[in-house]
């Protein structure tokens, strides 16, 4: 995994923790992932989908997110959870998944496969990960040139515009963090799928629908 994305999200977890639990922020090494652990909740009325999308700088601990400005740490606020996804992306290694529950949130980065044959653990994917080269049900991965079955079953469902619930059914997914950060976000960068509203994409109307390139694709393996 990138440097620059484990020092975001080591800097994310001091910065947003909430000092008042008493549970500490925990880092666990797996054979193939990396997670963090970071007490604390999200700012009120935000979701895990406003959290990956365009937001505003909400720092829990704004004192020690000043701290960490002025010492050069923090280079633009708002922007530590984008710059961990464009670290992953430029080395060409899986972008964490960010699951929330009652308490907490976690950081989970998987390792590359690259990494995991080099240590002789491809294949062996710890309990509960999803990091999996074909991922839940051989829908994680495809390349420019040839789609997943997966990926074909969604380029068909937005020949027409669809909202997400829609696109998820057709692949029996139900985390929908997970589903964009697997499927859709690699989809859109091949250029097979489009938002309807790229300028605001959490919108409650946004709906992707496959591009002139996605059809090409489709056409291909059809």
């Amino acid at each position: 995994m990138p440097e620059s994305a484990l020092r975001e999200a080591l800097l994310n977890a001091v910065v947003h923790r909430d000092y008042a639990i008493p549970a500490p922020i925990q880092i666990r090494v797996h054979d193939d992932r990396l997670r963090i652990y970071n007490p604390g909740s999200l700012p009120e009325g935000w979701t895990l989908e406003k959290l990956l999308g365009p937001h505003p700088s909400r720092p829990y601990n704004p004192d020690i997110a000043n701290a960490f400005f002025w010492t050069g740490e923090i280079e633009s606020w708002g922007r530590g959870i984008d710059r961990v996804l464009r670290a992953c992306r430029r080395a060409g290694t899986p972008e964490p998944e960010i699951h929330l529950e009652p308490g907490g949130l976690w950081f989970e980065f998987g390792f590359s496969d690259d990494y995991l044959e080099s240590v002789g653990v491809a294949g062996k994917r710890s309990e509960g990960s999803d990091a999996t080269a074909e991922g839940s049900g051989g829908d994680r991965v495809g390349t420019k040139s040839a789609p997943s079955r997966h990926q074909v079953a969604i380029l068909r469902k937005s020949l027409s515009a669809r909202p997400i619930t829609e696109l998820m059914a057709v692949v029996g997914r139900k985390d929908r963090t997970k589903f964009r950060n697997q499927i859709l976000r690699p989809m859109m960068e091949a250029g097979w799928i489009e938002m309807t509203i790229p300028d605001t994409p959490t919108s409650r109307k946004q709906r992707y629908r496959t591009t002139a390139a996605g059809r090409a694709a489709l056409a291909a393996v059809e």
